[in-house]
């Protein structure tokens, strides 16, 4: 196991240890973490937790992300659905939309830990809006962010990329720079990181998928205007395909901004984590490079970019309750549910991926214990940058969502790879922008035809 932070495993410990044998309500917590060290790290806070609840017994079931709509499925048909759930937002929902949450519950939970404290961003994605109530709890999140070369742009004299108009003057200003060989990272490739790169800066002018009515905008001019700008940006980055490999040129210094989520800061501060980007040998342009302990120092962060609005991509997980007919397990995971909410479970939980589980509470992102985490990654950024990166949930957006409303056919729309293909039709395949969100158009409109609605 990691090592974490001393005084939380020993208030782990403490309570784990002499756990009396009594009559117990079982439930099952089913979550997505599947690598051993974080297994480990659920299991002590789960026995922790029974150990001062000897009525509960807790049966963790560990499912992968990509697995888990198939293990929902064949559980909600047979009735079974698990007591507790850690899962990503959009696969909430889709319980949702099915009334397999307990949303009372859900709500009490809200409640008792205080709404006030949760940012507003986070819990937007789990409003229902037939119900005007919530079906999940926030948890964690990752957010996507515009990373630069702060030095750079201070000693060029350029203000912050935080717009379209200044990312594209910075972007340009660095690709001509004897200095810098590449201004921009965006993804290239027909994938998922094209996805959210794309996404970010074309909800940044105000383009979606779907309008509130559920019908298909994507051809709409402000997604064409998106794809047009997008093409520019990358015309400012490495030639050819790139995916988010290509972040070996910011951390070697040949790049002065990459679009990366919050997984990149151990990257950029911790040089035994570094280490695969510091070589030669993924670009035939790259030599490797050593390690440079200022980087972190050097670098800046935008989590927020604006055109015609606000926006910030990111990830949410989230905790929910399965409805059910037995109040015992009901309360048992609710129960459960608020511990995994106590300060010395939800820090150990965090930390089993600083900078990648960023808390939903606005009071935990200042928290002294939270920010001591195992690799002392947050006290590299400095205190007041890491509120500046986890601030950045409240304007979390995808293409899954509109406001309030998500639509589940956008996971398989996702699935399908058409924003990462639509994208790429417009930087590789001679196509168009006006044709390119056309073609895309076609694809969605056939994806919604076959959209099998048991489809989480």
């Amino acid at each position: 196991m990691k090592i974490i932070t001393s005084f939380l495993i020993i208030q782990m410990l403490i309570n784990v240890f002499f756990v009396t044998e009594a009559n117990s309500t079982v439930i099952r917590f089913v979550h997505s973490e599947t690598n051993k060290e974080e297994q480990e790290t659920i299991n002590l806070i789960v026995k922790a937790f029974m150990n001062l609840n000897d009525d509960i017994t807790v049966n963790t079931i560990a499912v992968e992300e990509n697995e888990m709509i198939d293990y929902f499925l064949k559980t909600a048909k047979s009735g079974d659905l698990p007591d507790l759930i850690y899962c990503r937002s959009h696969i909430a929902s889709g319980l949702n939309q099915r009334g397999l949450l307990d949303q009372v519950a859900v709500n009490e939970i809200i409640n008792q830990l205080g709404r006030n404290r949760f940012f507003q961003g986070p819990l937007a994605k789990v409003h229902d809006t037939n119900t005007n109530n919530k079906f999940a709890v926030p948890f964690s999140s990752w957010i996507q962010g515009l990373w630069y070369r702060k030095d750079w742009f201070e000693k060029a004299g350029l203000e912050p990329p935080t717009t379209w108009k200044t990312i594209e003057k910075a972007a340009k200003y660095f690709s001509l720079s004897k200095d810098v060989r590449h201004g921009i990272l965006v993804g290239t490739k027909a994938d998922h990181y094209t996805e959210q790169v794309f996404s970010q800066i074309a909800i940044a002018n105000n383009a979606h998928i779907f309008n509130k009515k559920g019908e298909v905008v994507i051809d709409s001019k402000q997604m064409v205007d998106a794809l047009k700008y997008y093409k520019i940006l990358a015309n400012f980055g490495p030639t050819g395909e790139n995916d988010w490999r290509a972040r070996d040129y910011y951390i070697q210094g040949k790049l002065a901004m990459m679009f990366y989520s919050t997984f990149i800061m151990d990257d950029l501060a911790i040089a035994s984590v570094a280490q695969d980007s510091l070589t030669g040998q993924n670009y035939s342009d790259l030599e490797g490079a050593n390690f440079d302990p200022e980087l972190v120092n050097n670098t800046g962060y935008e989590m927020v970019i604006s055109n015609q609005k606000s926006s910030s991509y990111g990830s949410l997980n989230v905790l929910t309750i399965a409805n059910t007919s037995d109040d015992e397990k009901s309360y048992a995971a609710n129960k459960l549910a608020r511990y995994l909410y106590q300060p010395s479970a939800y820090i150990l939980f965090l930390h089993m991926a600083p900078g990648g589980m960023n808390p939903v509470f606005k009071d935990i992102a200042m928290n002294s214990s939270y920010l001591a985490d195992p690799a002392y990654l947050f006290t590299r950024y400095g205190h007041d940058n890491v509120k500046k990166i986890i601030d950045g949930q409240d304007y979390i957006q995808t293409f899954g969502y509109l406001g309030n409303t998500y639509f589940p056919v956008a996971d398989e729309i996702s699935n399908q790879e058409i924003i990462g293909k639509m994208v790429h039709k417009h930087l590789f395949e001679s196509m168009s922008a006006e044709d390119s969100v056309s073609w895309a158009k076609e694809q969605v409109e056939q994806i919604i035809k076959e959209f099998d609605e048991d489809v989480l």
